[in-house]
């Protein structure tokens, strides 16, 4: 099954069962940190760009972190948001340790540094 067939699940699914939108947003991560995650690995691992890359995405959600929750009227506003929080919580994956997060613990083992 596609990412956006997962997507119509799991938003059916929370209307059903009554879930949150944290729910909601703990279910996407579920899927989509392993998935980027693998990406990343795929790509040989996380460069000083991408370190700076993130930096940035860290200052578009300090202002726009609503729309992680809360759909965005903007076109596309949320769907970029959580794209960049999944990256960010993708690459603390290959910390030491690895990262948790809404009681989700991702951890990549090998060092994920890129040449």
């Amino acid at each position: 099954m596609g990412v956006m067939n997962w997507r119509k699940v799991l938003m059916i699914w929370s209307w059903w069962c009554g879930m949150s939108n944290e729910t909601l947003l703990v279910g996407f991560l579920e899927i989509a940190v392993p998935m980027q995650i693998a990406k990343l690995k795929r790509e040989g691992g996380i460069s000083e760009e991408r370190i700076a890359q993130l930096q940035a995405y860290g200052e578009d959600l300090s202002g726009h972190g609503e729309a992680l929750l809360y759909r965005s009227r903007a076109g596309g506003e949320s769907a970029a948001r959580f794209k960049q929080f999944v990256e960010i919580i993708a690459v603390g994956a290959f910390a030491p340790g690895g990262i948790t997060i809404f009681g989700l613990h991702f951890e990549e083992k090998s060092d994920g540094l890129g040449a």
